[in-house]
């Protein structure tokens, strides 16, 4: 009985930090990588996906990357995005791989810190998810941190919200200026944290003629990453609480 209560203790103690944590800080282009480094309290991390030297041009509904899988939905209707047949479409109906030479808008650009160019591009789309890839889903613990750029939101209208899901979701919003009209080219650096590994994140907008670009998707070193210290250490905690408070009782 005596191990059956502290075991109770260890899941209330995991539950506590099974939400994810999302974290969502306002950068410029001179300052994201400073901006990333403090985010991240110094720790070394790897990119897992910054979409160079893959795919480029329109890559469908579902697209499958070095992080997960993407999926959209809700087609587009701006007036600047990439229309299906060009000018004579009427709706965009999938993601895009861009490059400064590609896209039709001005404000959505590549994040990556020396060579390259590319980014995965909303197109208007007004929801996306992305699936982590089953090696990261299969580590011990799970993968517990992810963190992305994102570029030109909520400059059209639209208000766009992240869900992060580990079993339990976490739905955050950014700081839109009033009636989502934010400068053109806004940049964010998104950086999501879970005890119970991250599964999957995804981007839901209002307005289907007010997208954004992502890029350099990555994870801190993945020794460090299993399970935050800080939830650790919870557990331990209350567990010790846990027998604490029985050996009282005896």
């Amino acid at each position: 009985m005596k191990f059956a209560r502290i075991g109770f203790l260890v899941l209330l103690a995991s539950s506590l930090w099974a939400a994810p944590v999302v974290s969502i800080t306002a950068t410029s282009f001179a300052n994201r990588v400073a901006d990333r480094n403090t985010a991240l309290g110094g720790q070394p991390f790897i990119i897992l996906e910054d979409f160079e030297g893959g795919p480029t041009g329109g890559v469908g509904i579902s697209f499958a990357t070095g992080v997960g899988t993407f999926s959209a939905s809700g087609n587009g209707t701006g007036g600047a995005c990439i229309k299906p047949g060009g000018a004579n479409g009427t709706t965009c109906d999938e993601m895009h791989v861009l490059n400064s030479s590609t896209t039709p808008f001005s404000g959505r650009y590549d994040t990556t810190f020396g060579p390259g160019g590319h980014w995965l591009d909303s197109n208007d789309m007004t929801s996306l998810s992305l699936n982590l890839t089953a090696s990261f889903l299969n580590l011990p613990g799970g993968l517990g941190n992810l963190f992305f750029f994102i570029t030109d939101i909520e400059d059209v209208g639209g208000q766009l919200t992240i869900t992060a899901n580990d079993g339990s979701t976490t739905t955050a919003n950014f700081a839109g200026a009033a009636n989502y009209s934010l400068p053109n080219g806004t940049l964010y650096f998104v950086n999501i944290s879970s005890a119970s590994g991250i599964k999957s994140i995804s981007f839901a907008n209002t307005s289907s003629g007010d997208g954004y670009g992502l890029d350099d998707f990555g994870t801190m070193a993945l020794d460090d990453v299993g399970v935050p210290e800080p939830g650790t250490y919870g557990l331990v905690g209350l567990a010790l609480a846990g027998l604490g408070l029985l050996r009282r009782r005896r």
